[in-house]
């Protein structure tokens, strides 16, 4: 079966490490990220980075679900609109 990094780099909503300017000051933190603030396209974006030490096969099918719900969601102003993904590693 495909990994899920594989599976996310055959989807439309994929975005290449190389298109993200990030900012060195991390915005937030979680349990199981750092977001950061960057670029994309000309518009500022929340970049969340997955603490990889913490990725096991369940949270990695955890993570996926989440990826399928956001890209799911009407644009709404209480939620944050997910643009893309990306499978790379920072």
């Amino acid at each position: 079966p495909l990994s899920l990094r594989n599976k996310i780099k055959e989807k439309s909503w994929h975005i290449p490490i190389s298109d993200i300017a990030l900012e060195a000051n991390e915005i937030g933190r979680g349990e199981y990220g750092i977001v950061y603030k960057g670029t994309w396209r000309a518009q500022q974006v929340a970049v969340k980075k997955i603490v990889s030490e913490s990725m096991d096969e369940n949270l990695m099918d955890s993570f996926g679900h989440e990826i399928e719900l956001m890209q799911s969601l009407r644009p709404h102003q209480n939620v944050v609109q997910l643009l893309g993904v990306c499978s790379e590693p920072l």
